[in-house]
């Protein structure tokens, strides 16, 4: 594999992991790829934004949303991105926030800051796949706004009172959803969400 094979099997998928290599060129070796894909990102014509994980340093990556779900899977962005996303609340969060199965971990590269919280197997559920708005090729699991708060009110036990959130557009979340949804969380949280 040289750089031009590379180059041109990657431009229609610009961020790929390292399996999507060793798919793409079956015929070389994986400590050969691993030699290769270290050169290049040496080299600056790869950018790794964490182990396994890739991206054309030529590709402009305007929607850091697209990496969200790459850098820990599975997981859905969620919590104060999700509710900004949504324009359910006015802040703007530093970082992207998302929700995992697995361990809580935080990421740290040139393309931001991910936090990743993590949650039981029961209560992964409620998002959905979105394009991209920057790029129609790719996307991204967020959850629905429903999903967002319950998520939210969920992993922060010290919110007692939803007016520390200064909710707004909340005619937009679905009551039935929101009432579904909740069945699965503890009594705290439903009492919460009946003020919304």
């Amino acid at each position: 594999m040289n750089w031009n094979d590379l180059q041109k099997t990657a431009k229609l998928t610009p961020i790929f992991t390292l399996n999507d290599v060793l798919k793409w060129f079956p015929d070389e070796g994986e400590n050969q790829i691993l030699v290769q894909l270290s050169r290049f990102v040496k080299h600056g014509l790869l950018s790794q934004p964490r182990k396994g994980i890739y991206l054309l340093t030529e590709y402009k990556l305007e929607d850091p949303f697209l990496l969200a779900n790459l850098l820990r899977n599975p997981s859905y962005i969620s919590l104060e991105t999700a509710m900004n996303y949504y324009g359910l609340i006015p802040d703007i969060p530093a970082s992207i926030t998302s929700v995992t199965t697995k361990k809580t971990k935080t990421y740290v590269n040139t393309y931001g800051k991910f936090i990743y919280r993590s949650v039981k197997s029961e209560l992964f559920f409620g998002f959905e796949q979105v394009q991209s708005r920057n790029n129609h090729l790719f996307g991204y699991k967020i959850a629905t706004p429903e999903k967002t708060l319950l998520d939210y009110l969920h992993l922060n036990p010290h919110v007692d009172n939803l007016d520390e959130l200064r909710l707004r557009n909340t005619e937009n979340i679905d009551r039935e959803k929101l009432n579904e949804f909740s069945k699965n969380y503890t009594e705290r949280v439903c009492k919460l969400i009946e003020k919304i």
